[in-house]
């Protein structure tokens, strides 16, 4: 009877075991299911932490790789100065410029007004009034940015009436200076020098011999003018200047004059 209980006692403890183990349990299953779940967070944290901390570095990798293909391309691209400087260039430019002028004649002078007007000998010496309209010429060459030597030439449309004069025409030469040369808008300065060669006209009243010989003598002018310039492209240009033009031989005269031209740049 007692080897019978034992038996029963013995199967009893086989099927529970067999049970467990075909639920996929052991003996020390809680203890190891334990480890291998605190096994298993640690490798998911492992394989958590290492994109966590690598994944940023692929992104910083590409900027800086982006950035290393952009700065090559940076560097290419034209500055301001590259763009608009006009170093090693030939220029031509043309300017319609007019004015107000002034003139104290000497004894010899022409006529500021009409004569007929005065009594003999007591012609006006003092006169003012507005200037032809006349083209400004220029043709030069910039060896260096910011310093454009130029020949010169002012050409009138007209005569003027006021002193019987043919119409203007002046040959010399000078530079312009540029502030701010590698930008696109400059600021220009223009000291120049000329020879004024037109001659007197032919109006009777100017040249009674009553009143004393007239001298329309060759004239040496000196010019200095300054404003803005603004290229829209580095070859083709405007300018708006305002200055003075003054004579000393022909008459004590100076103008104040006003220009507005455009200026064309090769190559």
């Amino acid at each position: 009877m007692k080897r019978l209980v034992l038996l029963c006692s013995v199967g009893i403890g086989l099927l529970a075991i067999s049970s467990r183990v075909q639920a996929g349990e052991s003996p020390g299953g809680s203890d190891s299911e334990g480890d291998s779940s605190e096994a298993g967070a640690s490798s998911d944290q492992g394989a958590g932490a290492e994109p966590s901390d690598d994944a940023p570095a692929p992104r910083a990798r590409h900027k800086r790789k982006h950035r290393q293909e952009r700065g090559p391309q940076a560097d290419q691209r034209p500055k301001d100065s590259e763009q608009f400087g006009h170093a090693g260039q030939f220029s031509l430019r043309a300017g319609l410029v007019g004015g107000m002028r002034v003139i104290v004649r000497y004894e010899h002078s022409p006529f500021c007004a009409d004569p007929t007007e005065d009594r003999v000998g007591e012609e006006r010496t003092l006169c003012g009034h507005a200037s032809p309209l006349a083209l400004d010429l220029g043709a030069g060459f910039s060896a260096i940015d910011g310093f454009e030597p130029f020949f010169w030439a002012r050409l009138g449309l007209t005569g003027e009436s006021q002193t019987d004069t043919q119409p203007l025409v002046v040959l010399g030469g000078g530079a312009r200076l540029y502030a701010m040369s590698d930008s696109a808008f400059k600021v220009l300065i223009e000291p120049a020098f000329g020879i004024e060669l037109e001659g007197g006209g032919d109006t009777p009243a100017w040249h009674q011999p009553v009143r004393g010989e007239t001298d329309y003598r060759t004239d040496f002018l000196f010019h200095l003018a300054a404003g803005p310039h603004y290229d829209f492209t580095k070859n083709f240009g405007a300018y708006l200047d305002a200055g003075v033009t003054l004579g000393i031989l022909r008459a004590l005269h100076g103008t104040m004059e006003a220009q507005l031209g455009v200026q064309g740049r090769y190559p």
